[in-house]
Formats: structure tokens, sequence, C-alpha cells
């Protein structure tokens, strides 16, 4: 045997020898080769998966087996299981009584405190009424803002306890931040007044200014 001038010997040398027990045996060798061709042709098989000549739509005429399992969300049934649900679970509400009622009163007494400032500042009805308009957080008709403007400081404290009290009255109870609830609130407010021993034009203020006033006290919690 050759050797190298170090004394290692050669790579074909050392190849050679290990090929040695596969040559004395082909039969044994040729069945493992085979094994380890169908071996590594089924693991490709598994993670590649099988072709089909198939496109989207077409019906194959026979069974295809996959050889993985996988999920996906199908987004538009998602979203119509999402519509169901939210079709079929009753709104819920969030109450803020006392919240509202503070806001209320606070309100109105911002409609005595500003009315009461335009009375001395103006002199004339018209004036009065025009100021209200512009410094007025809620919307008054001009009758109302005529009233106000004309009526003796009395009367306006009348006028305004009258819408304190029915204002309150109605924010004692549930009123629900939607416009049907709301309307309600303010027909209430207009049958309560018709048990007031006032002068109509105090009354009919007074219940505008409740009306404007009062607000839902129960949200809509989406």
């Amino acid at each position: 045997m050759s050797r190298l001038s170090n004394g290692t010997p050669p790579r074909t040398s050392r190849l050679r020898r290990l090929l040695q027990p596969l040559a004395r045996h082909p039969y044994r060798t040729g069945v493992l080769a085979v094994g380890a061709a169908a071996l590594f042709a089924l693991v490709c098989v598994r993670i590649v998966g099988e072709r089909v000549p198939w496109q989207l739509g077409q019906r194959a005429p026979r069974d295809i087996r996959a050889h993985a399992f996988t999920t996906y969300a199908d987004s538009e049934a998602t979203e119509q299981k999402r519509a169901e649900a939210r079709a079929s679970t009753a709104p819920i509400f969030q109450p803020r009584i006392a919240a509202a009622a503070r806001e209320t009163e606070d309100a109105i007494a911002s409609i005595f405190a500003l009315t009461r400032n335009v009375r001395l500042d103006e002199k004339t009805p018209i004036s009065r009424s025009l100021k209200l308009r512009d410094v007025l957080r809620v919307k008054l008709s001009e009758d109302t803002r005529r009233t106000l403007s004309t009526i003796t400081d009395a009367e306006l404290a009348v006028a305004i306890d009258m819408a304190r009290r029915l204002a309150t009255e109605r924010m004692g109870e549930e009123v629900r931040d939607r416009e049907a609830d709301l309307q309600k609130a303010r027909d209430l407010v207009k049958s309560a007044a018709a048990d007031l021993n006032e002068p109509a034009p105090l009354v009919d203020a007074a219940v505008e200014i409740a009306q404007q006033t009062i607000r839902a006290n129960i949200y809509y919690d989406a």
C-alpha cells in the first residue's frame, strides 16, 4: 500500500476499504439502496404534497387525500356570524343618573343667570330677545325669549323654578339616549305642566326650558 510522505494513507485507499463490505454483498446493498430511495421519495411527497393538474372550480375525477391538515379563517362567514350575534343581543345601557341631573340643573341655572344679565344690559324687549338668542347655550323659541325679556324679576324666578321642578321630575326616571325616549320625556314634561296654576306665558316658557335642558341619563354601551 502506498503512503504519503507523512505516512498517511491516501483518501482513495480509505474509501476503497469502506466500500469493500458493500462489494462483498451486492444483493444486500441493492436492497438498502432501493429502501433508501423509497423512503426519500415518501418524505418528499409528505413535504411537497401531491401535485394535481386540476384548477380551482374543476371537478376531480378521483379523491385527493391531503397529506397535511390546516385551518383558515373565512372572513365572510366570520363577519356574518358577528352580524348575527349583534342582531340577537339586546342593547346594553349604562346609567349616569346623578351626573345627567347635575348637568340639567346647571343648564337651567345658566339660563337664569344669563337672562338676568341680559335684562340688565339691554333696555328693549327686542334687543333682549336677540341677545338671548346669541348667548344662551340652548335654543329657545322667539315666544319664550320674548316672555323672558318682558316679565318681571319675580315672574322670571317663578318660571325658572317651574322649569327646574319639571326637569327634575323627568331626570329622576330613566331616559335612554335615543330620540324616541327623549321625545317621550319632553311630552311628559308638557303633560305635567297642565297641573301648574300659573299664567300661561310663564308655564309655556318653563315647559320649553325644561324640554330643552333634559338629557339622556342612560347611555348605550356599544
